[in-house]
């Protein structure tokens, strides 16, 4: 015997089955150490966690107003977990139905160039995302923002002035 392990002690199966001295044993990876190996009749299968929940979305960017002359963007979220995230410009698509894949997703960040802004005016994209399991958000995410309109010129222009006297300096 090199050590045991506590009720409850978690660990991951590495090897076995092996059938000895009338037991059946397999080799455990415990997350707490010693690893080795342990009788079955002492071992008990963890639960399985259903993941039933899509990702939770935050930290959406480009928001607010961007600088007068911006022409492009990069736009951006988080999730709480591994997901692929797809925007659109029409609310309330359905994951499936919206045709725009984040160019980068599958982990925790997603992001996607956009192009084609003007100033003066507003932009609103719609986001839904999907995990490893197939919960899918059936809300909108919005990121809004827009960009703004350009300064009027400065009139840059000298006053001038014209002084009339009457011809004859009558009054």
């Amino acid at each position: 015997l090199l050590g045991t392990q506590p009720t409850g002690a978690l660990g991951t199966v590495i090897g076995g089955p092996q059938n000895a001295d009338g037991f059946t044993w397999w080799n455990i990876n415990y997350d707490n150490a010693p690893d080795g190996w342990s009788v079955g009749d002492f071992l008990e299968p963890a639960p399985i966690v259903q993941d039933t929940a899509p990702p939770l979305r935050s930290n959406g960017t480009p928001s607010g107003v961007l600088l007068s002359g911006t022409t492009q963007a990069s736009l951006s979220l988080t999730t709480n977990e591994n997901a692929t995230c797809r925007y659109g410009t029409t609310p309330s698509t359905q994951y499936a139905s919206l045709s725009t894949t984040f160019s980068t997703t599958g982990g925790t960040s997603h992001s996607s160039p956009i192009s084609g802004l003007a100033s003066g005016q507003s932009y609103g994209y719609y986001v839904r995302c999907q995990d490893a399991a197939g919960n899918q958000n059936t809300d909108d995410f919005v990121i809004a923002f827009s960009v703004a309109s350009p300064a009027a010129p400065s009139d840059t222009t000298p006053p001038t002035a014209m002084i009339i006297v009457p011809l004859n300096e009558a009054t």
